[in-house]
């Protein structure tokens, strides 16, 4: 998608996004726009990051994990062959040398990341935004099923907030209405994917939202939606 540009050091990219009823403007940053501290939620385990930029895409810095009380030294880079694509290592973390977590950033407010990392066999969703920890209460305990991704949400990220609502119809199928300010309801559809049942794709419009469940407490979604031209961060917190 963004190929041709990505080989250009420096190439500005701007492209007019509308996602929801929302606009705004997606454009490539370097490094330092991300640099700073965010509260990182890990399939709901929460932790502190903190990252300095070295040059237009490399950070370096730390995590604390408030489950293990530790810190590791943390690398990343951001861009390349998507503008706002971010790749993240924690090292020396959850018994591994380094785990990573990939995904893209938010170009528009430039205050979260989102996306997926992988554990051993198994893929999980994560955010960081520039915010205090919160608590993130369980919703059910014990193994995701379909029927877990029914309920109402806050999206936000770029495209946000706007109030979104899953119902599941059986099997693995999930159908849903997002309601854009402004304008009429949007139909959701799409369905958890048979061989990673923590991911939900969803089309609306010419929108498809890419988001996983937070295994643990059920009351999270983390992902990206794409958009022709785009990809931006977002996540979805339960309300109902």
């Amino acid at each position: 998608m963004f190929g041709d540009c990505a080989t250009l050091a420096g190439f500005p990219i701007v492209v007019p996004v509308r996602v929801f009823g929302s606009e705004f403007t997606l454009t490539t940053v370097s490094a330092d726009a991300f640099a700073g501290q965010y509260t990182w939620y890990d399939d709901g385990w929460a932790g502190a990051l903190t990252v300095s930029a070295h040059g237009d895409s490399a950070l370096s810095g730390q995590y604390t994990s408030l489950r293990f009380g530790t810190t590791h030294r943390v690398t990343a880079t951001v861009g390349g062959a998507l503008p706002t694509g971010i790749a993240l290592d924690i090292h020396d973390f959850n018994g591994l040398d380094a785990q990573r977590f990939t995904g893209c950033v938010g170009t528009g407010s430039r205050a979260l990341i989102a996306g997926v990392t992988q554990w051993r066999d198994e893929r999980y969703g994560f955010y960081a935004v520039r915010d205090a920890p919160r608590p993130i209460a369980a919703f059910r305990v014990g193994e995701v099923e379909p029927g877990d991704f029914a309920g109402r949400y806050t999206l936000r990220g770029d495209a946000g907030p706007v109030r979104v609502e899953l119902t599941h119809t059986g099997g693995r199928a999930v159908e849903g209405v997002v309601h854009r300010p402004g304008d009429g309801p949007l139909p959701l559809a799409g369905a958890v994917d048979p061989d990673d049942p923590l991911l939900v794709t969803l089309t609306a419009g010419d929108a498809v939202l890419s988001v996983r469940l937070f295994s643990r407490p059920k009351n999270v979604l983390a992902g990206w939606i794409d958009v022709p031209g785009a990809r931006i961060p977002c996540y979805l917190v339960r309300t109902a």
